[in-house]
């Protein structure tokens, strides 16, 4: 993702999460998920937050409040795990994510935003 549709393409996946979240999953859950998915050159990541509340999602560049859980990758693996490929513990496991604060939330991220299974 290193063309100039990267923004439009990430903007698009986030917009994506938000209508997929599964409202019997995300019940009596409050949680800033944040996603930081690596670039090229050094350059700073892009940074989108995920807000789950009150059975409902909204993505956004940043929030206020503080994460419950950050994860840390390239944009591959962002992809791999979006699309269903791989999933949080197999990528931890490969080296692939990193990932800070409340791990069990990590781990159900697909249930909870309704991700396809390969």
């Amino acid at each position: 993702m290193r063309s100039p549709l990267r923004r439009f393409l990430l903007r698009q996946i986030f917009q994506t999460m938000r209508r997929r979240v599964d409202p019997a999953q995300a019940a009596g859950l409050d949680a800033v998920v944040e996603f930081r998915i690596r670039r090229s050159g050094g350059r700073p990541a892009d940074r989108f937050h995920v807000v789950i509340a009150d059975g409902r999602c909204k993505a956004s560049r940043g929030t206020g409040r503080r994460a419950t859980v950050t994860l840390d990758m390239g944009p591959a693996t962002f992809l791999r795990l979006v699309g269903g490929a791989a999933g949080v513990p197999k990528l931890v496991l490969l080296g692939k994510l990193r990932v800070w604060g409340d791990l069990v939330l990590a781990a159900r991220l697909p249930e909870l935003l309704n991700i396809p299974k390969a």
